[in-house]
């Protein structure tokens, strides 16, 4: 570089994020990666941000650590922004894992509750092995994600009692009956695994 030219550094991610190669196999890695996703997200969202195209390819690995934090944050919106702004640019995310209201670009009614499904989809995968709504063609995911209820949940190792509903909740079709932030959503889900809980990752 030439002197004084302008850049800028960035933390490196380690090179495999264990959320594409190394998916769950027990309910403590489980909640030891969920933790951190929602603490990040509750950081985000007591910010007036939600994220908007959160997926396993969006929450990387750093450092010795192996400390996981969100990233990507192009899709992103503030909340609380009045109708009307960029409507197009807003309606966007991950057909796989979009809230019914991404998909009908309800940009109002997008919130904390929307990074919150989009979790939940892909935790289900985590868990149960397919997606939540599989072998579909864009059309028959978006009807899905809009009209369909999840099928019954068929873990691949044990999970506590209570946390298909706890996945269920995120899934909701309304977005009013979902957890209205991460931070509720985080603190249901301590409950839940009070026998496997790792110690804050903040």
């Amino acid at each position: 570089l030439v002197a004084d030219t302008p850049y800028m550094g960035m933390e490196l991610a380690n090179p495999d994020s264990p959320l594409l190669t190394q998916p769950p196999q027990n309910a403590e890695t489980l909640l030891n990666y969920l933790v951190p996703i929602l603490e990040g997200l509750s950081h985000a969202h007591a910010r007036g941000i939600t994220h908007r195209d959160l997926k396993p390819s969006n929450i990387l690995q750093f450092g010795r650590e192996k400390t996981l934090k969100l990233v990507d944050f192009g899709r992103a919106q503030i909340f609380s922004t009045p109708e009307g702004l960029d409507q197009q640019r807003r309606s966007g995310g991950t057909p796989r894992y979009v809230a019914p209201e991404q998909f009908e670009s309800r940009n109002r009614d997008c919130g904390p509750w929307t990074d919150l499904y989009s979790l939940a989809c892909f935790v289900w995968e985590w868990v149960a092995g397919p997606p939540v709504f599989s072998n579909r063609s864009l059309f028959q995911l978006i009807h899905a994600h809009l009209h369909e209820s999840p099928p019954a949940l068929n873990p691949q190792f044990p999970v506590p009692k209570g946390f298909e509903a706890w996945l269920r909740k995120n899934l909701a079709k309304d977005f009013r009956t979902r957890f209205l932030s991460a931070s509720d959503a985080l603190n249901d889900l301590l409950r839940l695994f009070d026998t496997v809980r790792p110690p804050s990752s903040r």
